[in-house]
């Protein structure tokens, strides 16, 4: 069995992880060039979550997420105002037992893309999929490379 993922973030990631650690095959595409080049802000990484990445991947994964990134005491209270300093929306801090991560997308993707360097295709943007009788067929956009010349 070969397994296609389509998408390098942290579902995508945890899957293949998950996956090539019980020897199943799995080929990654991301439309990202490499696992740096993505943007977005920090994300908040939920108790749940992070109960999920420590049972189904090695425990180095979730140390390096936790040496990475902050716990909960960096969101106790959580502000967006408009460009005139006016408090838009306001969040407070979460439950005191409640477990939870910020992260950046950069090291949570440069982390969890540990080890799959030879089953990650970068630069490549899918379209669509087709089943067929033996399987999928999965097909992406096409890039037309142009030779410039002065």
């Amino acid at each position: 069995m070969h397994i296609g993922i389509i998408g390098a973030g942290i579902g995508g990631l945890t899957l293949a992880q998950a996956l090539y650690g019980k020897n199943i095959k799995v080929t990654v595409y991301d439309c990202d060039s490499s696992p740096l080049n993505t943007g977005g802000y920090r994300l908040h990484i939920s108790e749940q979550a992070l109960n999920s990445i420590r049972k189904v991947l090695p425990s180095h994964f979730y140390h390096a997420l936790r040496s990475s990134g902050t716990g909960r005491e960096t969101s106790q209270h959580f502000s967006i105002i408009d460009h005139k300093g006016k408090t838009k929306l306001k969040f407070l801090a979460t439950a005191e037992d409640e477990d939870l991560l910020m992260i950046g997308r950069k090291p949570l993707r440069k982390i969890l893309a540990e080890g799959l360097e030879t089953v990650l295709r970068w630069g490549i943007e899918f379209s669509h999929y087709e089943e067929v009788d033996s399987g999928v067929i999965i097909h992406f956009q096409m890039v037309k490379v142009r030779k410039l010349t002065s």
